[in-house]
């Protein structure tokens, strides 16, 4: 958890995001502390940037300005494949920044020259000469038509072949970078490390729930995870797909069924399983859900989700999985041909075998005649090694295609 009290001398990091002390050396005597009124709000709005990545260009803005740079980027620089992509940019037209990510990386010297480099801060006037920087094409061709000259970056993060980086770039005109404002690079660069750290904890965790999700919205099965007070955290697209419909059970003041006693029940279970173990709580319940419709019941099974979750936080909470019986089986049309190389008919075919209709009945449903459809369940035989329906039916829910 992230605690900042600004306007005091006291900022704190709790938990495992950072590696090491957020003031490893700020207080060290020999520490130069800039003279900055705005350094409080830098350094905030650095780690407001790590949870929501817009706000990089906020950063950018207050960062520009503290260092007297009209432009400023945030940069990911890939040295295997001599590619870059901007994380944020101020100051720059897109189609400069659009250039420089397809042509002018590759000739980039600053980068040539430090293909790994260990210092938080760089100078440009430190890797090349002016001189030098200025028999470059990089310069000739793309620094300075944007009347670009000196630049410092602070260095954010580095692997074996990624480099995250903050620039700020200013004219020839303005002069070099002053020793105060780097004073202010080198001040900023612990909290911007870590505050990219936080930034890559949540992108990782976020890129995670995503995957989970879109698995999860694969499968015909409702699956909502509840607090123990039966208050609904998540679902998947079967299960929205249920709720919307209202025919058994509803998601409003929590989750409830279509009768005041059924609801009763279902909400003891959640409890129930949400109980410590050593409280003797059920590990797994099956309840029936009647529907007001008449059709069957569904069928959901409760169990325990583990607590310290990233669904649940540090609550308990409960996983209810949703069977409709009368809900229509499908298959993977695409996934069929893939596996089986079956055609459209016979997919056709297949999808009303496993929905429990017989050959005779699609074929009057389908308007051919019965023959014909026998000649297909006999092709499908032939492609899938199946030898009887109740086989074939089993074979082709279990492959991916009734994923």
């Amino acid at each position: 958890m992230l605690s900042l009290k600004l306007g005091t001398t006291k900022v704190e990091l709790c938990g495992s995001l950072c590696e090491r002390p957020l003031f490893p050396r700020f207080f060290a005597p020999r520490f130069f502390m800039p003279s900055n009124p705005h350094i409080e709000e830098l350094i905030r709005s650095a780690y407001e940037a790590a949870a929501d990545p817009p706000g990089w260009s906020d950063f950018l803005m207050r960062f520009s300005e503290a260092v007297h740079a009209p432009s400023a980027v945030f940069l990911i620089h890939d040295s295997a494949h001599r590619k870059a992509n901007a994380s944020g940019v101020i100051g720059v037209e897109p189609e400069w920044i659009q250039s420089y990510q397809e042509y002018f990386v590759t000739i980039n010297p600053w980068l040539a020259a430090r293909p790994f480099r260990r210092a938080p801060i760089a100078l440009g006037e430190q890797i090349l000469t002016d001189r030098e920087l200025l028999r470059t094409e990089f310069y000739n061709d793309f620094l300075r038509p944007q009347d670009w000259f000196y630049s410092c970056g602070v260095l954010i993060a580095q692997d074996q072949w990624m480099t995250s980086e903050i620039t700020a770039i200013r004219s020839r005109r303005a002069g070099g970078f002053t020793a105060s404002e780097v004073a202010l690079f080198r001040y900023l660069a612990p909290h911007l490390q870590c505050a990219a750290r936080i930034h890559n904890r949540i992108a990782g965790l976020e890129s995670g729930l995503q995957a989970a999700t879109g698995a999860l919205d694969r499968l015909a099965t409702g699956i909502i995870a509840v607090n123990s007070d039966a208050r609904v955290i998540f679902t998947n697209r079967a299960a929205e797909a249920i709720l919307k419909r209202g025919d058994g059970l509803i998601s409003g003041d929590g989750l409830q069924a279509a009768s005041r006693q059924e609801t009763v029940k279902l909400r003891r279970v959640i409890a129930a399983v949400c109980m410590p173990l050593e409280s003797g709580s059920l590990p797994e319940t099956v309840i029936p859900i009647h529907r007001p419709s008449g059709a069957r019941p569904l069928e959901v099974l409760v169990a325990p989700l583990p607590r310290h979750s990233f669904l649940t936080g540090e609550g308990a909470a409960a996983v209810l999985f949703v069977t409709d019986p009368d809900e229509a089986a499908t298959l993977d049309g695409r996934a069929l041909h893939q596996l089986f190389g079956l055609t459209p008919a016979e997919i056709q075919l297949c999808t009303a075998l496993v929905d429990g209709k017989s050959v005779e009945e699609y074929a009057e449903q389908a308007a051919i005649s019965a023959h014909t459809a026998r000649t297909y369940v006999k092709r499908i035989y032939s492609k899938t090694g199946a030898r009887r329906q109740s086989e074939l039916v089993r074979l082709l829910l279990k492959s991916s295609a009734g994923i």
